[in-house]
């Protein structure tokens, strides 16, 4: 169990951190990464790669070629956690900033006076 937990946390801090950079260089270049389509938001690959990438190191290495289905979700919460919990602070200034913004725009445009 020390294992599937360092594993997780060492994958999604990583993930996380590449995530976190990815939105920031969005934030200073002024896009809104929830207007993307969702096919071209990177933080999905950086997700589905680094969850299977530590369930083969658990499995291969770790545990002798056998992985439990209990084993594979524990490790991939703590991992999915870890990363959300990494991007959130820079999600949460992009819905904060951006939407109240566009709303402002939106409800002041479509006004009949």
């Amino acid at each position: 169990m020390p294992r599937l937990a360092f594993i997780s946390i060492r994958n999604g801090l990583l993930a996380g951190g590449l995530g976190f950079i990815f939105l920031l260089t969005l934030y200073y270049l002024g896009k809104h990464p929830f207007l993307f389509p969702v096919y071209f938001d990177f933080r999905l690959a950086l997700l589905s790669v680094f969850m299977v990438m530590g369930l083969k190191e658990l499995r291969d290495y770790h545990q002798q070629g056998l992985l439990s289905f209990g084993e594979g979700m524990i490790s991939n919460f703590l991992f999915t956690t870890l990363f959300c919990l990494h991007c959130l602070p820079i999600d949460l200034d992009f819905y904060g900033d951006k939407s109240s913004l566009f709303v402002k725009l939106y409800s002041g445009s479509n006004r009949s006076t």
